[in-house]
C-alpha cells in the first residue's frame, strides 16, 4: 500500500506540475504476474497462468482442504506439559481441560467466563461468551460467533451445515477444538498429532529399544518409518518387547490426560493377548473417584490403577485393532470427572452461577449440569430429574420424557430429550420447518412444502403453489449449487473446474457408475441416466417432505429414496443394490457411517466426491441477498498495455514457479523471495494470514475476533457510511492504536451484512486495557455521527471473539459532550453505547493521544480527515467517496 501511494504522488505531481518534477528517490518496478513487492521480488508458488486476478490464485488454493501435519503453538503463555516437545495450542486454553503443570496457567482466570452475565436481547454461549440473540442459529455455516459453535446451525433432520471453503476466515479458524467432544474433522486431527507428540519421549521407566518396539509394534508410528526397521534380523517387534521391557510399565511420558491419567501394561499379558486396549489405566485418587467397589486395584508410582471394567471403562468391541488416538479420546470422555478443574476454591464455588458437587470439594459451571458429561464423582451432576414439575436454572423441560437437559442441548442437533421409539424430539422442534411461517427464499417452489397450508381465496396454498409462474433462473438462484429448476438449468455453466462442454451437467452414469456429461435436454425428461436419478429430482422431491431422502433407488420395486447423508450406512440401502458400487469400497469398514462424513474423504473417488457434493446442495446455502460483487462486468482486454516512463521499470519473472498443492505453509500462501546475489537464488517463504505467523505460520496469534452488524434509523437508510474500528490501548498517554480497518456500510446493501474483523494485539499482556473503538461518520460529507465503546473483557484469552449489534444514530441525534477540561486541543464526547458513561477525547487535527496534548504532522490528504496515530507513528484517515488507501493518495 505504501509503494502504491508513493507511486499515487509521484503520478500527481506529473501530471500537475510537469516541469518542476523532482526527481524521486524510489525506482518503481513494474511487475509481471506472478511476482510483486517493491523489487518484484515476491511470487506466489501456486500461480498458474489461467489466474487473471489475485483473488482467483486465493479462491482456488483454498477450495483444497488442508490437512495439517503439525500442531500450531501458541509461545506467549508458558505452559509446562511434563515435555519439552510438547507446546500449547490457542485452543487448549479455557476448553475445560488443564493441561499445565504450572498452576494449571492454561485454565487458571478461566472462571470468570462462568460468571458472565448476558443482557436480556442476547444469548449466551455455553463458554460464558454472550453473543445479540440474533445471531443465534442464524441460518448460516459461516455465521458461527460462539468460539464453542454453541450457536451453530442445523437444518431438518439435524445435519450440520458444512463450509464450502476452507480459507481461513473465522469459521476455519476461530472455532475451539473441544477435545471430548468432537464432530470436526479438524478437530480429530489435531488429537492425532498430539498424541503423536506425546508418545516422541522415551518413558523413564523403559528402554528406547523397549519403547520403539512397542510403538511400531502397534502402529504408533508406521512400521514404515526407518526407526522401524532397524530392529534385529527375523526377530519380531513383539519379542523384542517381550525382551528388552520390564515387567510392568507405564506409558506415555507425560501424561495422556488431564495432567494425571497414565495407560499400564504387563508384558504377560501382551504373550495371550496382542491387542494395544490399556491394561490398566493409572490415575490420582486425589482427583476423582466414585468407580465401582469391592474391585482389585493396585498402586503403581504412587498412582492407583484399574481394569478398564473396573471404572467402568467401555471399550468398543469394533475397535479392538485402532490406534492408540481411540483409547484416549475414549478417556476424555469417559472420566471426565478426573479433570483437575476448580478444585478447594470456595471463592469460586460460593458463586451462584457454580454448582457444588455432592460429597466433593469439586464445583462446576451450571451450564455443565445435565449435559451428558459426568463431572461430579457421584454423577449428581447428570440427575435430569423433575423437581416440582420443573427444571433448575439453565435447563430445558423435556414434556415427554418428563425430565431436564442442559439448555445448550436444545437445537444441537441430536435428540437429547428422548429415547428412540419416541418419534417426537421436543428439544430439537425448533430446527423443524413444518411449523415455521416463513422460509428462506431460496426454498420458494424448489419441491419441497415447508409451509402449513393456508386457505386463500378457496384455495390451500403452500410455498409450492402456483409454481409455473416462478422464474427459477434468476439472480437470486443462478449458480448458487442447487437446482432450483428441475433440470438444473439455473446451474449450466457456473463451474469453469467441470471437464464438461457448455450446455452440460455433470452426474455418474447409471450403466458404467463413472462421471459422464450428461447434455441440458436429458435432465428432468422423466429417464433416468444418473445413479441417484441425480438428473430427474422431481423423483424424490414429490415423494418427500423435507430434503434428505434424494437419494433414488431406481430398481427397487417400491421406488423408495433413502437418506443421501446416510449413503451405505445398515439401515439405509437400496434394496436391489443400485448404491452397490458406492459402497464397496467402504465394505472392510465394520459399522460405517455415511460416506459423506468427513473422515472418509481420504479414500473417496472422483465419484464419490460428486455425489456427496451433489447431494449436499440443500444444505449448504445461505440466505441470498442481491450484491453489486455478483454482477459479472466485462474484463479489460488481458493485452492492454499502460504507457511506461523511464522511471518504471518492467521486471521479468526472474524465477520458475513451483505449481505444487503441497501445503508447506499451515494455513498460509506459499510463496519465494528473490535473493539480491549474482546467482538469481531464492528461497521459500510464507504469507500468513491473520491468525498465525512465523516461517511457516506456525504460532498462534492473539487477536480480537470482531463480529460487527449496524442497524440505522429510517431517516440514515440513505446515507453512506464510513466506520473505523481501532484497537486502543488505554493505558498510555497516546492512546496507542495498534490495529484498526476502516469498511463502508450502506442500508439497502448492508442491512443484514456481518463484518467479521481481525485486530491484532502487538504482545500478550495480562495488565494491558485494551478496548475496541468505533468511529462513524457519513462517508460523503464526513459528518460525525458519534463514536462506540467495546470493552475486553477477558485479557487472559488469546482470542477474544466479540460479536455485537450497534445501531447508528439517528440525523436529529445530538452527541453528548461532557466538560473534561484535560482535552486540552479536541472534544470531550461520551460514547453512544456504554452504559458506564465513559468518554475521550477527540483531537483536532494534528494532534493526538489521551489528552490530545501530542503534536503529529498528519499524513492524510487535504480533503480527508485524521482522526488518530498508529504505534508505527502512522495517521489514521477518514477516507472521502472516491479515496483509499493509508494516506489517501490513491484514487
Amino acid at each position: 500500500m505504501k509503494l502504491i501511494e508513493d507511486y499515487q504522488e509521484y503520478y500527481n505531481q506529473r501530471s500537475m506540475k510537469l516541469n518542476e518534477i523532482k526527481e524521486p528517490s524510489t525506482i518503481f518496478y513494474k511487475c509481471k504476474l506472478p511476482n510483486f513487492g517493491p523489487k518484484c521480488q515476491y511470487s506466489l508458488d501456486t500461480y498458474r497462468f489461467s489466474h487473471a486476478l489475485l483473488s482467483e490464485l486465493v479462491y482456488e488454493f483454498y477450495k483444497n482442504k488442508y490437512k495439517a501435519t503439525t500442531r500450531t503453538c501458541y509461545t506467549d503463555l508458558k505452559c509446562d506439559r511434563g515435555l519439552s516437545s510438547i507446546c500449547l495450542a490457542w485452543y487448549e486454553i479455557c476448553d475445560g481441560i488443564v493441561d499445565c503443570f504450572n498452576e494449571g496457567i492454561d485454565e487458571k482466570y478461566c472462571w470468570q467466563l462462568n460468571f458472565n452475565t448476558c443482557n436480556e436481547n442476547e444469548y449466551q454461549c455455553k463458554n460464558g461468551q454472550c453473543i445479540p440473540r440474533d445471531f443465534f442459529q442464524d441460518n448460516s455455516y459461516d455465521h458461527i460467533e460462539c468460539l464453542d459453535e454453541s450457536d451453530r446451525y442445523y437444518t431438518d433432520k439435524l445435519i450440520l451445515i458444512k463450509p464450502i471453503t476452507y480459507d481461513p476466515m473465522f469459521y476455519n479458524e476461530d472455532i475451539q477444538y473441544i477435545r471430548y467432544k468432537h464432530a470436526r474433522s479438524t478437530t480429530l486431527r489435531n488429537i492425532e498429532l498430539l498424541t503423536a507428540e506425546i508418545f516422541i519421549e522415551t518413558p523413564s521407566s523403559i528402554t528406547n529399544d523397549c519403547w520403539l518396539a512397542f510403538k511400531c509394534h502397534y502402529d504408533i508410528i508406521k512400521q514404515s518409518d526407518p526407526a522401524c526397521n532397524e530392529k534385529p534380523f527375523n526377530i519380531s517387534f513383539l519379542d523384542i518387547i517381550n525382551m528388552t521391557c520390564p515387567e510392568q510399565f507405564l506409558i506415555p511420558a507425560t501424561p495422556i490426560a488431564y495432567t494425571h491419567i497414565y495407560f499400564l501394561y504387563h508384558k504377560t499379558i501382551f504373550i495371550s493377548n496382542d491387542m494395544l486396549t490399556p491394561h490398566y489405566i493409572c490415575y490420582d485418587k486425589r482427583y476423582c473417584d466414585g468407580f465401582l467397589s469391592n474391585r482389585t486395584v493396585i498402586s503403581f508410582n504412587n498412582l492407583t490403577c484399574r481394569k478398564p471394567e473396573d471404572f467402568p471403562i467401555f471399550f468398543s468391541t469394533e475397535h479392538t485393532n485402532s490406534k492408540v488416538a481411540y483409547y484416549i479420546d475414549e478417556i476424555y470422555k469417559q472420566l471426565y470427572q478426573c479433570n483437575t478443574m476448580f478444585h478447594n476454591n470456595s471463592a469460586i464455588c460460593n458463586n451462584s452461577k457454580m454448582y457444588q458437587c455432592l460429597n466433593s470439594s469439586k464445583c462446576i459451571s451450571i451450564n455443565q449440569l445435565c449435559d451428558g458429561i459426568v463431572n461430579c464423582n457421584n454423577h449428581d451432576d447428570e440427575d435430569c430429574s423433575l423437581i416440582n414439575d420443573t427444571c433448575k436454572k439453565g435447563q430445558f423441560k423435556c414434556i415427554i420424557s418428563k425430565k431436564c437437559i442442559s439448555i445448550h442441548l436444545v437445537g444441537n442437533g441430536n435428540c437429547d430429550c428422548n429415547s428412540p421409539s419416541i418419534d417426537t424430539c421436543t428439544d430439537e422442534i425448533g430446527i423443524s420447518y413444518d411449523q415455521k411461517n416463513d422460509v428462506p427464499y431460496r426454498f420458494i417452489c424448489d419441491g419441497y412444502p415447508h409451509l402449513q397450508p393456508v386457505l386463500i381465496g378457496n384455495q390451500s396454498e403452500t410455498d409450492e403453489t402456483e409454481c409455473d409462474y416462478w422464474e427459477c433462473n434468476n439472480i437470486y438462484t443462478r449458480c448458487n449449487s442447487k437446482w432450483n429448476c428441475w433440470n438444473g438449468a439455473d446451474e449450466i455453466n457456473c463451474n469453469s473446474d467441470l471437464k464438461c462442454p457448455l450446455n452440460h451437467h455433470q452426474c455418474i452414469s447409471s450403466e458404467t457408475f463413472k462421471l459422464e456429461c450428461l447434455p441440458l435436454e436429458k435432465a428432468n425428461d422423466g429417464q433416468i441416466d444418473c445413479v441417484g436419478a441425480t438428473d430427474e429430482p422431481k423423483l424424490c422431491r414429490s415423494k418427500e417432505s423435507v430434503p434428505l431422502k434424494n437419494f433414488y433407488c431406481k430398481n427397487d420395486t417400491n421406488y423408495t429414496c433413502i437418506y443421501s447423508h446416510e449413503l451405505c450406512m445398515e439401515n439405509n440401502r437400496c434394496l436391489n443394490g443400485e448404491d452397490k458400487q458406492l459402497c464397496s469400497v467402504f465394505e472392510n469398514i465394520s459399522k460405517i457411517e455415511s460416506i459423506c462424513d468427513y473422515k472418509y474423504e481420504s479414500i473417496y473417488t472422483d465419484e464419490h466426491h460428486f455425489i456427496c457434493t451433489r447431494l449436499e446442495e440443500n444444505y449448504e446455502l445461505q440466505d441470498p441477498y442481491f450484491q453489486l460483487e455478483h454482477v459479472n462486468f466485462p474484463k479489460k482486454d488481458s493485452t492492454e498495455r499502460i504507457k511506461t516512463t523511464a522511471m518504471i521499470r518492467e521486471h521479468d519473472r526472474a524465477f520458475s514457479i513451483t505449481r505444487s498443492n503441497e501445503q508447506r505453509c499451515h494455513r498460509g500462501l506459499p510463496l519465494h523471495v528473490r535473493l539480491a546475489n549474482k546467482n538469481n537464488t531464492s528461497v521459500e517463504a510464507c504469507l500468513c494470514p491473520p491468525s498465525y505467523y512465523g516461517e511457516t505460520c506456525q504460532y498462534d496469534r492473539q487477536r480480537v475476533s470482531l463480529t460487527l452488524q449496524f442497524k440505522v434509523h429510517s431517516d440514515s437508510r440513505r446515507v453512506l457510511f464510513t466506520f473505523i474500528v481501532s484497537l486502543i490501548d488505554n493505558d498510555n498517554n497516546e492512546r496507542t492504536i495498534y490495529s484498526y480497518e476502516q469498511n463502508t456500510y450502506f442500508y439497502f446493501k448492508d442491512c443484514s451484512n456481518k463484518y467479521n474483523i481481525y485486530l491484532l494485539h502487538p504482545k500478550y499482556s495480562y495488565t494491558k486495557n485494551y478496548s475496541i473503538h468505533i468511529d462513524v461518520y457519513e462517508k460523503i460529507s464526513l459528518t460525525y455521527r458519534g463514536s462506540f465503546y467495546i470493552p475486553i473483557k477477558y485479557r487472559f484469552l488469546p482470542i477474544n471473539r466479540i460479536a455485537v449489534q450497534l445501531t447508528i444514530p439517528s440525523k436529529i441525534y445530538q452527541i453528548k459532550t461532557c466538560s473534561d477540561q484535560l482535552c486540552q486541543h479536541g472534544h470531550c464526547y461520551y460514547y453512544i453505547n456504554d452504559g458506564e458513561n465513559r468518554t475521550f477525547c477527540q483531537c483536532h487535527q494534528g494532534w493526538y493521544g489521551k489528552y490530545c496534548t501530542i503534536p503529529h504532522t498528519c499524513q492524510c490528504s487535504s480533503n480527508s480527515s485524521c482522526i488518530g496515530v498508529t504505534a508505527n507513528n502512522q495517521s489514521v484517515c477518514v477516507c472521502p467517496i472516491n479515496k483509499w488507501g493509508y494516506t489517501l493518495f490513491s484514487s
